[in-house]
Parts: C-alpha cells; structure tokens; sequence
C-alpha cells in the first residue's frame, strides 16, 4: 500500500497587511453616502505563491424613505485602480444592490453581483435577528463566464 498525503509537498506561506477605511454620511436629500477602503496596504506577499497587490475600493450609498420604509441603493466598486493583473473585466468588480426595510421586522434585498442576481431576506426580532440569501461569485475570467451559487443563512443573537 502506498501512502500518499496530498499535504505534504504544500507550500506554507505567510504574511500580514492592513486596511484602512473611511465613510462619509451627508445630512441633505437622500442622505447619501460614500465610502473608500484601501485594502491590503503594502501589498500581501507569499513568496513563491504569488502577491495580492494592495487595492483601492469605492462605495456610494442612498437612503430614501418614503412610504414608512426605510431603503438603501448601494453602488460597489472593487479594485478602482485595477491592481490585480488577470482581472480586466469591469463586471466582476462592480456590485449593485438595494434594501427595503419595512416597519416591523422584515427587509428584502436585491442586487447585482458580478453580472449575476443576489436576494435575501431579514427577520429581525429585537433579541433575534434571522437572516438567508443567495449570491454567485464569478469563477471564470469575466463575468458570466462560470457562476458558483452560494446560500447563505445566519442567526444572530443581540441585547
């Protein structure tokens, strides 16, 4: 019997990098507001395996009520600069979303996500707050090359 362990020949690598953050919220109509995180300042270097170059990402945000709910148009756009090499495709860098919160306990987002569709939902109980969505991250080269669909469901606890 031979022994083979896939692990064993791996290469181990590691290194650190910080982000740095900032979100500015206007008081006029629509309270706006934008957000710019540089990510991974001073780049991540692995060595052998390759460096994550450090990266520029832009938010802009509204938020319009009217009707008795409370709503959110996001805007995302990640790598602004363009960065990371093999990733030319505006698409995979920009996410759109929205989120309608009802009075009580509910709200339904929906979006974009590098080309393909996003949905979730939020129960929200005070001291329980359920949440469940599905996104498809991009596998291929440019958006909606390869989807891989992803469900996500989260219970948290608050006081």
């Amino acid at each position: 019997m031979v022994n083979f362990d896939p692990f064993s020949e791996r290469d181990r690598e590691a290194d650190f990098a910080f982000d740095l953050g900032a979100t500015l919220n206007l008081p006029v109509l629509f309270r706006p507001s934008v957000a710019v995180v540089m990510q991974n300042i001073g780049d991540l270097d692995f060595g052998a395996l390759g460096v994550i170059p450090q990266q520029l990402h832009v938010g802009l945000g509204l938020h319009p009520d009217f009707w008795g709910l409370s709503n959110t148009l996001a805007l995302e756009i990640h790598d602004v600069t363009k960065q990371i090499d093999n990733d030319n495709d505006a698409y995979k860098r920009v996410h759109i979303g929205a989120e309608v919160r009802f009075p009580k306990m509910l709200a339904v987002q929906a979006g974009v996500n590098q080309g393909y569709y996003t949905a979730g939902i939020t129960l929200d109980f005070g001291i329980v707050t359920m949440a469940a969505a599905t996104y498809a991250e991009e596998l291929g080269t440019f958006a909606g090359q390869r989807a891989d669909r992803r469900y996500v469901a989260q219970i948290g606890l608050g006081f």
